[in-house]
Order: structure tokens, then C-alpha cells, then sequence
């Protein structure tokens, strides 16, 4: 029996068509986060097993990766027909699918020819004109982004287009080993039903393609052996590079992921002080920190502005993570893409400078000072530090291993989508030079 005849399978393929525009209206309307809005939507609704969350979000956002075309097609209002076309430019036609395409008038076998086409612009196009919706003008690949959010790459990358390339790629799973024991790791992880690959530069980062199931529900969770951290993530913290007896300060540290990374880097000796605006985003850090046995983590409030009391000039490193547009992370999150205002990147990058100036004083005399971002615009990333160094004289940049190539970077590291299939972040390692008044 054809799916499209298949009642079941009609009644899901109208269901996920009515959880998309539910999603789409928050985002776009209330400026909510998609897996916010969707894991409040579940929360509604119990009846919606693990098994149909993980379907649903996989509709949800392929959606969003494909909204600029959508958008530029005049269809992302048509919900089955911007569902069809969107599974069409992934190349998938299973389940649902023939559903939105019948309803869209197309045949199961005209959809299937559809699918055998080579690209996506080529399958995306061909769905509308079966579609007999037309098309304004041919789309293009740097559609699924806004043209705002391509200027303000950095210029070697605005006509790079592996840039959209990579953000129309599903993301895989990043883990970070917190054990020497990595291949007995990936053994348990096995057995718990989930695929590791480590990368081949760096043998506690962990990669699984299709994490199907819970993560935090394997004993080797439980057991703190590894946390849930992308590669590009994990760089950030390598290129700090702390060491057993040092003092670092996270300063923006949220859930903690890189605290943790710093933790293990320690080796559990000296300290590390973990601080945000936000109280309630450590809670988290605090058990993931007592999951893992690291008694060298503090936690604290800071209001972004005035140093910690006695913390002036008291630390070997200092981390700050901005706050940031989070465009690195398009390729997991693609509704950003189209929440964020370019006038929010200039306000990060006002608070960006102002969190660096009330920080970086917390550097001792020859300690370290790292920027970091998951941001792909420049005005986040290097013209941040480059207006940094031009005012303070006592820091200058210091070269660091790149973690995928194993070259010395000039003080300055982006890491993209290719460089080893994860979101993008850009990292800077400062040296505060140890003769400053």
C-alpha cells in the first residue's frame, strides 16, 4: 500500500505539519529559541514517545535549514508543500514525505524521479515547478542564509561556499573523554548502542554520527567518563592550555562544558573559579563537576562589570566566552539564522568589549587571557581582539597549536564546519606581558 494511503501515516505526515507551524509562529512571533518551544510542546504533550520527539525535531529543523529558499520561493507558509520541498533539497523521501507531496499535487512516482536529481537547487526546483508553484528567480546556495549575515563573514570566507554547505549538513555528537581509557570507552559506549569515533588528532574527542537514544542515560554518564561537548568547543579549551597547579577563571562559564575541560586539564590540582550573570546556569556545572569528581571548582555569581573582590591580577588564566550571536551553531540551531537581527550582533560586540575591559584585569603579570566566541563574524571575533590589543599594549598575542592540523596558529584560531565535521568557533590567546605596571 502507498504511504500516502496509508491512514496512520497521513494523520503523522498532518500532525508534524501542524508541530512545525506551532514552532514557526513561536520563533517567529515571540522570538522564542525552536528547541525551547519544542521541548515545551512535548513537555505539553506526553502522548509524543522519544521516538516521535526525535522525528519531529528532525522535520523542525530542516525547515528552518532550507527557510531562505522556502522564503524566496513564497512558500514557507504552505506548510506540506515547504515540507516536501525541504525533504526534496535533503534528498529523502521516506515516511511523511509523499504525504506533503500529495498534498501538494505531486505523485508518489513524479516525487521520486525528483529525488534521483543530482543537487538540492536542482531537486528543490523541480518539486515547485511539479508543484506548479513557481519560483521568483532561481535560489541560490548562500540563500539559506541572510545576505546581512554573509557580509559580516570574514572576507575569505563570504565567497567560500563550503560555508553553506556545511550548514545544510545534519551535525553529529561530539563527546569529550574524561578517561585515559578511551578505547575501552568506545567499547561501553557500544554496548550502551551508540557509535565513537575519536578523531584522529585529538583521541579524547569522541564522534557519533547518529545518536539515536539518550546519552545521559548510559552508565558510562553516570559514571562522569565523558560530557557531551562539540569539537569546536573542546578547541577552545585546548587552546587555553592550563596546567596541574594553575588558578583559571571561566568567566562566563554557563553549563560548565569547558570548566570541566579546564578541570581535566588540571588534573584536579589548583583552582578553578566558574562564574556568570546568570546564578542558575551553574547549578547545572555543579553537578556535572560532582559527577566527575572535581573538588577544585568554585562557583559564583559575577555581575559582568567589577572584578571579583581580592581577584585583581590573581589568576594564571583567564577564559571568557562571550556571549555571542551563536551564528557558529547555525548548522544545530538553523532558526537562528533567521531570529537574529543584525543590529544584535553590534550589541554583542559592545558587550563583548565591555565584559573583555572588566576581565582582563584579573590577568597576574605573564598569565594568559583567552577570547573566545562561536561566532562566524569578524565583528565578534578578531576585530574584538584587534581593538583590544590596540588599547592595552600589555597583552600581545601568543601562537598556539592548532588542534586538527597540529600548525602554530598566529595567536588567532577559527575553527569551521570541515575542519572536522562540527559548529564553528573562533578562539584568541593572549599573553599579558610580565613587566606591566
Amino acid at each position: 500500500m502507498s504511504t500516502t494511503q496509508d491512514g496512520i501515516s497521513r494523520a503523522r505526515a498532518r500532525f508534524c505539519a501542524l508541530f512545525v507551524q506551532e514552532i514557526a509562529d513561536a520563533v517567529f512571533s515571540r522570538g522564542e529559541a525552536a528547541d525551547n518551544a519544542a521541548a515545551l510542546r512535548f513537555k505539553r504533550d506526553r502522548r509524543i514517545g522519544s521516538r516521535d520527539r526525535r522525528f519531529l525535531n528532525n522535520v523542525l529543523f530542516a525547515y528552518f535549514r532550507w527557510y531562505g529558499w522556502l522564503a524566496e520561493a513564497g512558500i514557507e507558509k504552505q506548510m506540506e508543500l515547504a515540507l516536501a520541498a525541504a525533504f526534496a533539497a535533503e534528498g529523502e523521501g521516506a515516511g511523511p514525505v509523499l504525504s506533503w507531496a500529495e498534498d501538494a499535487g505531486i505523485s508518489e512516482s513524479v516525487f521520486a524521479g525528483i529525488l534521483k536529481r543530482a543537487s538540492a537547487v536542482e531537486r528543490f526546483e523541480a518539486l515547485l515547478t511539479a508543484a506548479g508553484a513557481g519560483v521568483v528567480h532561481s535560489v541560490s546556495l548562500w540563500d539559506v542564509i541572510p545576505e546581512w549575515a554573509r557580509k559580516l563573514l570574514p572576507q575569505k570566507l563570504q565567497n567560500d561556499e563550503r560555508v553553506p554547505l556545511s550548514l545544510q549538513k545534519r551535525p553529529p555528537m561530539w563527546l569529550r573523554a574524561q578517561t585515559g581509557q578511551i578505547p575501552e570507552l568506545v567499547n561501553e559506549l557500544m554496548k550502551s548502542g551508540f557509535a565513537a569515533e575519536p578523531h584522529e588528532m585529538v583521541s579524547n574527542a569522541l564522534k557519533i554520527s547518529d545518536a539515536r537514544g539518550s546519552l545521559y542515560s548510559t552508565p558510562e554518564f553516570s559514571k562522569g567518563l565523558f560530557e557531551i561537548q562539540d569539537f569546536s568547543s573542546q578547541c577552545i579549551g585546548m587552546a587555553c592550555m592550563a596546567h596541574p597547579g594553575e588558578r583559571w577563571w571561566d568567566v562566563c562559564a554557563g553549563g560548565g562544558g569547558k570548566t570541566l575541560q579546564l578541570a581535566s586539564m588540571m588534573e584536579c590540582r589548583g583552582t578553578i573559579l566558574a562564574t556568570d550573570i546568570r546564578a542558575y546556569k551553574l547549578e547545572d556545572l555543579k553537578r556535572r563537576a560532582a559527577r566527575a569528581a572535581y573538588p577544585n571548582i568554585r562557583c559564583a555569581e559575577w555581575n559582568g562589570e567589577t572584578l571579583p573582590r581580592g581577584k585583581t591580577g590573581d589568576f594564571d588564566g583567564v577564559l571568557i566566552d562571550a556571549p555571542c550571536s551563536s551564528s557558529g551553531r547555525w548548522r544545530r540551531n538553523p532558526d537562528g539564522r533567521w531570529s537574529t537581527a543584525p543590529e544584535r550582533v553590534g550589541e554583542l560586540a559592545e558587550i563583548q568589549t565591555r565584559i573583555l575591559e572588566s576581565a582582563c584585569g584579573a590577568v597576574k603579570p605573564g598569565g594568559v587571557l583567552v577570547y573566545a566566541t562561536c561566532s562566524l563574524f569578524e565583528r565578534e571575533d578578531e576585530e574584538i581582539v584587534r581593538n583590544f590589543l590596540n588599547k592595552h599594549h600589555e597583552y600581545e598575542l601568543e601562537p598556539f597549536p592548532d588542534p586538527v592540523t597540529g600548525e602554530m596558529t598566529d595567536g588567532m584560531l577559527r575553527t569551521l564546519p570541515w575542519s572536522a565535521d562540527c559548529d564553528a568557533s573562533f578562539v584568541a590567546r593572549m599573553r599579558s606581558i610580565s613587566t606591566r605596571g
